[in-house]
């Protein structure tokens, strides 16, 4: 009889252990392990000044451009943002040109190669330049940035006396946007083999001339 219920004891505390297991097994099954997001998104602007040298170079490892965006439709795209800010203020239209998109599209590309944000340098044009992870920022993005500067734009005022900051720096991008003396402009984008998209535009005749008025 001992031996009969030391048997079902032992036989009880058994499929205890099971149960147990099985449980704890269950819990292992269901559990969800997020991994930890170590992307980030990257963004600069740079706006080129007929009185000031500006060289800020940031360096994203690439070596290689892998691809670009289609013109056409970074044109319709650039273009219609740029005169929707002037029309606005009752500045006339922008034409695109060619040139200065080849001339653009040549720089983005040469960023986008290298990963050395900097002006092109290129003599008598304005330049504002922007990158940012392709994956986030698209060419319109890049262009928000630029045009969110009015915040801090004073109207009426000559340059470079044209910012609520102080620095004419802080609407630059913006004031060669609405410039009233500039008639052409033209853009290009590049994609780096790191993911960064590198953004140009160009413009003539150039603007952010100190003592002149914006428009």
């Amino acid at each position: 009889m001992k031996k009969i219920l030391l048997v079902l004891s032992l036989l009880a505390l058994f499929n205890m252990m099971q149960v147990s297991g099985s449980r704890s097994s269950g819990r292992n099954r269901n559990q969800v392990t997020v991994p930890e997001n170590n992307s980030t998104s990257q963004t600069s602007t740079e706006t080129s000044n007929p009185t000031a040298e500006e060289t800020d170079t940031t360096d994203d490892n690439s070596s290689t451009s892998t691809s670009t965006s289609s013109g056409s439709d970074l044109e319709s795209v650039l273009l219609t943002l740029h005169n929707n800010i002037r029309s606005s203020l009752g500045i006339s239209s922008l034409s695109w040109s060619s040139s200065l998109a080849s001339s653009a599209q040549s720089w983005s590309d040469t960023m986008a190669s290298t990963g050395n944000f900097k002006h092109s340098g290129t003599d008598g044009v304005g330049e504002n330049i922007a990158y940012g992870t392709a994956r986030v920022y698209d060419a319109s993005d890049l262009f928000g940035f630029w045009s969110s500067e009015s915040k801090y734009y004073i109207s009426g005022a000559d340059y470079p006396d044209v910012s609520t900051t102080g620095s004419a720096s802080d609407v630059g991008h913006y004031t060669q946007i609405i410039w009233g003396e500039t008639t052409e402009v033209g853009c290009g984008l590049s994609e780096s083999s790191s993911g960064l998209n590198y953004l140009t535009c160009q413009y003539s005749p150039q603007g952010n001339i100190i003592g002149e008025p914006v428009y």
